[in-house]
């Protein structure tokens, strides 16, 4: 199962938080508009990678395409994680 050279320490090793309560004393301001910075970011970046994807899409290289269209999901299911955390946040104030 976990190799030596996994990022996350051993379950015994890692610390429990037991209520969200412990979380309520970080200030979360700076860390809601870097979210929401990140969110701006991700969403032109997948736009990007849209339009570039539909253009290969019109043309016999549908395979990197394919690709594209795997990387643009990633990128907009990246951006529903992070939306969601930032709600947390917010459930911190």
């Amino acid at each position: 199962m976990g190799s030596r050279s996994s990022y996350r320490p051993p379950p015994s090793v890692t610390p429990e938080l037991r209520s969200r309560d412990k979380l309520r004393c970080v200030s979360t301001s700076s860390d809601l508009a870097l979210l929401s910075s990140l969110g701006a970011q991700l969403d032109e970046i997948g736009r990007r990678v849209t339009e570039m994807a539909e253009r290969y899409g019109a043309s016999p290289d549908s395979a990197v395409a394919g690709e594209l269209f795997a990387a643009e999901r990633t990128l907009f299911g990246t951006r529903r994680s992070l939306d969601r955390a930032r709600s947390m946040m917010e459930d911190l104030r």
